[in-house]
C-alpha cells in the first residue's frame, strides 16, 4: 500500500500492546470481538475488543480499561480528571467506539487496519470524530 502522499499518518509506534494485555488480562466481561457493532476500543493492529455482559449490555467502561493502562505505561496523570484525556488516548493509537451511541473517536494516527475498519462506521452512519479525517479517509482508500 502507497501512502506517501496520503493525509491520513500510518505509522503507529506509541501503542504498548504488552502493556495492554497485562492490563486486560484479568479484567471481567471484557474480551476479543469480531463484531464491529460492539467494538469499544479498536487497538492499532486491528484488535477490536468489547466490554459486554450477556445480552449486548455493556458493563465495562472505556475508562476501566484505560486509565490502568495509562499507568501501567508510565502515565497516572492521564485520567478521567484530566482535562485533556480523549486527545491523550488518540496519541497512542486507540480508536474509541461508544456502540451505544453511535459514535467513534479517531486516533491522531490510524494504520491501515483501522482505517479498514473506521469505513465500516462511517459507511454505517456513526458519528465519527474528529469530522475532518472522515474525506482525509474516504479519499485515501478510493486511491488504492
Amino acid at each position: 500500500m502507497d501512502n506517501t502522499n496520503c493525509s491520513v499518518n500510518t505509522e503507529n509506534l506509541m501503542f504498548d500492546k504488552t502493556a495492554f494485555n497485562e492490563v486486560v488480562k484479568n479484567l471481567e466481561c471484557f474480551a476479543e470481538t469480531d463484531n464491529m457493532d460492539r467494538a469499544m476500543l479498536i487497538l492499532p493492529d486491528g484488535t477490536m475488543y468489547s466490554g459486554d455482559a450477556e445480552k449486548d449490555t455493556r458493563v465495562v467502561d472505556h475508562r476501566e480499561v484505560l486509565e490502568p493502562y495509562f499507568d501501567a505505561v508510565g502515565h497516572p496523570e492521564i485520567n478521567r480528571y484530566e482535562g485533556d484525556m480523549w486527545n491523550k488516548i488518540r496519541s497512542v493509537g486507540i480508536m474509541v467506539i461508544a456502540p451505544e451511541a453511535s459514535s467513534v473517536i479517531l486516533p491522531t494516527n490510524l494504520t491501515d487496519k483501522q482505517i479498514e475498519i473506521s469505513l465500516y462506521y462511517i459507511d454505517s452512519g456513526y458519528n465519527v470524530e474528529p469530522e475532518d479525517m472522515v474525506n482525509n479517509i474516504k479519499e485515501y482508500t478510493e486511491r488504492e
